[in-house]
């Protein structure tokens, strides 16, 4: 099995032109590949012409993910695409967006203990965060984070939830 992915990803690497359908690409079904990994690009080549398609997860999934999303934003904040990735992922944004996203100082993170709760289109997403920050290591907190679910069937993460839940990284 790796080895095909291997092989499907040299081949669409090698059989298209450098930049072919950059701006239009439709919406990854991969969801967990930010633009800042090193995947990003044979991901989204792979998927655009067929050969991967994502796989469905279920709603407690999708939701936890939104949340991981949104803190991966913050911890790569200087990257091009992390306000439109992280945007991607939020609801509720406050005045002043995307200054919260640009003066971020967090370096890295790790969500453990989830707890997801759904009821419909809405629910929570309650984790054990630590997250390393440019001036604090090992920051412990327990986030409740709101989450709803789009009109295109996409998780959003309520943005002031995550403020209430750790001020030191969001605000």
């Amino acid at each position: 099995m790796k080895k095909a992915l291997v092989i499907a990803v040299l081949a669409a690497t090698l059989l298209l032109p450098p930049g072919a359908a950059l701006a239009q690409a439709p919406p990854s079904r991969f969801e967990d590949v930010p633009p800042w990994h090193w995947a990003y690009d044979a991901v989204r080549k792979l998927a655009e012409n067929g050969i991967i398609l994502g796989y469905p997860r279920d709603d407690r999934e999708l939701a936890l993910n939104a949340v991981v999303q949104v803190y991966a934003a913050f911890a790569h904040a200087a990257h091009p695409s992390a306000q439109a990735w992280a945007e991607a992922f939020l609801v509720n944004l406050p005045a002043g967006w995307p200054a919260p996203l640009q003066r971020s100082e967090l370096t890295a993170f790790q969500l453990t203990g989830s707890q997801v709760r759904l009821d419909g289109p809405r629910g929570t997403v309650s984790v054990q965060s630590v997250v390393r920050t440019r001036r604090a290591a090992g920051i412990r907190t327990q986030l409740t984070a709101t989450v709803v679910r789009d009109d295109a069937g996409r998780w959003r993460v309520d943005y002031a939830s995550l403020v209430r839940g750790q001020a030191d990284v969001f605000r």
